[in-house]
């Protein structure tokens, strides 16, 4: 009877094996096959999900930082005073969420999207140290109470700077490159001291920006995130590798990344 009831549990998952294995196959049929510099590649699972969480990444940092400008604007001193942990971690999660998005974002040139996360880290650490210097109050309030911490949080800044750069030229969103502009403006307008309703001003307009740039991210289609994967394959071969697919296409011979 145990014999038996093994035989059934091999077959159902014998069974279970070969359906995920056709349903596999049938969806890599199905992809789209796209012709890239260095060959044809396909879009699979593993790529959605990464533009998912790229994503999402930009539109909790957006939130985060927009709830604690909103914050800041219009709640009084007392309440912000009260509510300094729940601003300490809106602030960090915007951070973390950055940097979650500089680690999935799709750059060719790979020491360049290492610099991102460079910048994120040491904006992190800039706020923990905001923190550590005024340990009594939120980081977002010691950082509009005292614009030299624009020195110590702005490499965070920097990172988002650089995306929106990037998202500009790539895709010619005019929110990217409105916020690759208003960032570092803002940043050096808080910096300089420049006059609270010139200051309230910018951020505001920076936060609508940036809320604006992360929703819009839901309107391309995926591929344009991932970009050209058959880039990062090329990229990523020796010398000698490049130089015989370069061959292989001038003889016109088609090459495929997924292989």
């Amino acid at each position: 009877m145990m014999a038996t009831r093994t035989k059934g549990g091999a077959t159902a998952t014998c069974s279970r094996a070969s359906v995920a294995w056709r349903t596999r196959k049938v969806a890599k049929r199905e992809a789209k096959a796209i012709k890239g510099a260095y060959g044809t590649f396909e879009i699979d699972r593993e790529d959605e999900k990464e533009v998912a969480v790229y994503r999402g990444a930009l539109t909790t940092a957006a939130v985060c930082a927009g709830a604690t400008l909103g914050a800041l604007q219009w709640l009084p001193n007392e309440a912000l005073q009260t509510n300094a942990n729940a601003l300490d971690a809106l602030w960090m999660s915007a951070n973390a969420s950055l940097a979650v998005a500089t680690v999935m974002i799709h750059i060719y040139v790979k020491p360049l999207k290492q610099f991102l996360q460079v910048l994120c880290g040491l904006g992190a650490l800039g706020a923990l140290g905001v923190h550590l210097r005024f340990p009594n109050e939120a980081i977002a309030l010691s950082f509009s109470d005292h614009a030299w911490t624009t020195l110590a949080v702005g490499p965070a800044f920097a990172a988002l700077t650089g995306i929106a750069f990037k998202e500009g030229v790539c895709y010619g969103k005019t929110e990217a490159f409105g916020l690759f502009v208003l960032t570092p403006v803002a940043c050096l307008s808080h910096l300089a001291s420049a006059p609270d309703q010139a200051q309230a001003t910018l951020w505001g307009l920076w936060a609508v920006i940036f809320a604006t740039f992360a929703v819009r991210k839901y309107t391309q289609e995926v591929a344009e995130d991932v970009g050209d994967k058959s880039v990062f394959w090329f990229l990523s071969l020796t010398e000698e590798e490049q130089a015989k697919v370069l061959a292989q296409m001038q003889n016109k011979t088609v090459v495929s990344v997924e292989e």
